[in-house]
């Protein structure tokens, strides 16, 4: 794993105390900048454990500017403006046990989930919402496949085929595909992985 993501996942996830949130998940901007390191240091190894994060079913995607740390800045200032300030108060406003997750929307009109965390320090979980503004839906398969696939030719090369596609599912740890569908849902995730961080 390049030294950059150890120090920054760390950062992070220090910065945005008590918000818990994963952006290899649920967000393009750090997603993309990790494809930058991984291509750059042709470090394909240290996929597996990124795709260890990934699981689920469907996986809601963001696709806006806000940073990780500008989200979680935002959805402290609500909790704030709530006066929410700690774990009891936190589980009061969402109104546990009866309920157990909010929904907020942040300054780009993105919404956001607020759940229950499972850590006394990171109490905040957030997620994207739903079909939520600035957010695409997807499976967590075809999310691992275009990280792979842009690990591999990065964000300068538009390259697209069924080799390549099979090449990345091999790593993913997929069967082969037979055939390309046009307009396929991992074109179209590779085309949204396509933010050059460099």
């Amino acid at each position: 794993m390049p030294d950059k993501y150890q120090i920054e996942s760390f950062s992070i996830n220090d910065a945005i105390r008590p918000v818990t949130f994963n952006p290899i998940k649920h967000h393009r901007e750090h997603v993309c900048s990790l494809i930058y390191e991984l291509h750059k240091q042709n470090n394909l190894d240290y996929l597996k454990s990124v795709f260890a994060s990934i699981g689920g079913t469907l996986i809601d995607f963001y696709i806006g500017t806000l940073t990780v740390i500008q989200i979680a800045n935002e959805v402290i200032s609500i909790l704030a403006n709530e006066k929410v300030n700690n774990f009891s108060e936190y589980k009061s406003w969402l109104g546990f046990p009866k309920t157990n997750y909010k929904c907020v929307k942040l300054s780009d009109d993105s919404t956001w989930v607020l759940k229950l965390g499972n850590k006394p320090e990171y109490f905040v979980h957030i997620h994207p919402g739903r079909y939520s503004s600035n957010t695409v839906r997807c499976r967590p398969n075809t999310l691992k496949v275009a990280i792979t696939i842009r690990s591999l030719i990065g964000f300068d090369e538009e390259k697209f085929d069924l080799q390549l596609v099979n090449l990345a599912r091999d790593i993913v740890g997929l069967s082969p595909l037979g055939q390309l569908k046009p307009h396929s849902a991992i074109s179209r995730m590779v085309s949204i992985l396509n933010v050059n961080c460099g």
